[in-house]
Parts: structure tokens; C-alpha cells; sequence
């Protein structure tokens, strides 16, 4: 099969060209109004809420892991001074301090 051949086999399949009135009947149409339902007005109402819960002020966020993280920081830093200082004190007092708050969960 030639290039010409093959040219005109796949022919069928090319898009064709709009009609010419087509544009002026898309161009000069006039605005169809379509009336919103029940299910627009839903939709509508659940993103202003989503919109709303976004940029909505925060309030606080509870302070209790803040105390626990600074008693945690305190008795690791604690814990570190007191097997020495230094990088390898640190890395057993985190072990210390967590066998120590594991202990004291149970």
C-alpha cells in the first residue's frame, strides 16, 4: 500500500470542518436561562460552608501537648546532663527517658 492509498483510506476518519452558518448560529445566539434546582442550590450551600469552615478564624489549639513536649525536652535535656553531655549521653538518655515514660504509662 502507497502513501496516496494509505492517504485515502484514513480520510474517512479526518475530522471535517464545521459548517460556515454553524458560527454565525453560535455567535449571534441568543443566552438560554436555565433555572437552578434543588440539587444546584445544595451543592451551592455545601461550598460556601466548606469556604466558610476554611477561612473561618481558628480558635487555640488545646495547650496539653505543649506541657507534655516541654516536660519531655526538660527531663531528656535533665537526663543528658547527667550521663555526661555529649552526643552518645544524648542518644541514651532518649532511651532512657522513653523506657522511663512507657514505664509510667503502664
Amino acid at each position: 500500500m502507497k502513501d496516496e492509498q494509505l492517504e485515502e483510506a484514513l480520510d474517512r476518519y479526518r475530522p471535517r470542518r464545521p459548517d460556515s452558518s454553524l458560527r454565525s448560529r453560535v455567535l449571534f445566539a441568543t443566552p438560554v436561562s436555565v433555572p437552578l434546582r434543588v440539587v444546584d442550590w445544595v451543592l451551592l450551600g455545601a461550598v460556601a460552608s466548606l469556604a466558610l469552615a476554611a477561612f473561618w478564624p481558628q480558635q487555640p489549639v488545646d495547650r496539653t501537648l505543649d506541657h507534655v513536649a516541654a516536660v519531655y525536652r526538660e527531663r531528656l535535656e535533665h537526663t543528658t546532663l547527667a550521663l555526661g553531655g555529649d552526643l552518645d549521653a544524648r542518644q541514651l538518655a532518649v532511651i532512657v527517658v522513653n523506657a522511663s515514660a512507657a514505664e509510667d504509662e503502664q
